[in-house]
């Protein structure tokens, strides 16, 4: 059986996410129909993450699994052809048979963007506005309290775990001056639902003065609900890389 991984990049805005739901536009059920089609016959594939409506991905993966050889060129062009102009393939590679791009994953790395200021027309998909006025100066803010091994159960929206606690990596933030945008970087192995996407508010909350660096701080050593916590939308969220050891993924 041979088994095929593929890296995407996507604009999220017209999908509701990357998980096949019946009804609704996904990555994986345009994938799954699109490339059924091409091989004749019925395909499942493997998301390397689940991501939420509106959520963008800049490499994004997904492996399937098939007994026919195919044509690296013939494949990718096909794909590209048959996939909205918000899509594009990148690349295609053959993988061991056992490979799964989701179990595999070594770390995944997000970007949350943030913008103070006018409105950006060409960029107000990817990017989420503030309507309040930014009051702190990154510099000045600790991120370092993220870091680390923690309870993030005041940081998703995972009902069903058996445990909230993980480690992060890295929490860092780019300024693109340009524009005026926050670019903030999480690096980690795995994510709850919306994990990134409410680290992404605290920090959000800390820049426009609603919160500090004690606050957070709580809520991570909480082992209590809040309810005050800040989600951001969806929009502003790119998966930017998900990172595999190469042993992993020669044949």
């Amino acid at each position: 059986m041979n088994n095929y991984l593929v890296n995407i990049t996507f604009n999220g805005t017209d999908f509701a996410g990357t998980q096949i739901q019946p009804g609704y536009s996904t990555i994986q059920g345009l994938f799954m129909q699109i490339i059924s089609n091409y091989l004749n016959e019925e395909v499942k594939i493997t998301c390397c993450s689940r991501l939420d409506k509106g959520v963008h991905a800049e490499n994004f993966y997904f492996n399937f699994k098939t007994e026919k050889e195919l044509d690296f060129y013939r494949f990718q062009y096909y794909l590209n052809n048959f996939t909205p102009q918000s899509v594009r393939i990148n690349n295609l590679q053959k993988v061991k048979e056992d490979f799964s791009s989701r179990y595999h994953a070594k770390k995944k790395v997000y970007c949350y963007s943030i913008h103070f200021g006018e409105k950006l027309p060409f960029n107000y998909q990817t990017v989420y506005l503030s309507p309040y006025p930014q009051k702190r100066d990154v510099k000045d803010i600790d991120l370092s309290i993220f870091l680390g091994e923690h309870d993030f159960r005041n940081f998703s929206s995972d009902d069903d775990a058996e445990s909230f606690v993980s480690e992060l990596e890295s929490v860092e933030i780019k300024h693109l001056e340009k524009d005026n945008i926050y670019q903030i970087y999480v690096t980690g192995k795995s994510f709850f639902r919306y994990q990134v996407r409410y680290i992404a508010g605290a920090i959000y909350e800390m820049m426009i003065g609603k919160k500090s660096e004690d606050d957070i701080g709580e809520m991570l050593e909480s082992t209590l609900y809040t309810k005050h916590k800040l989600k951001l939308p969806g929009q502003g969220l790119i998966l930017k890389e998900v990172i595999y050891d190469k042993e992993d993924l020669d044949v």
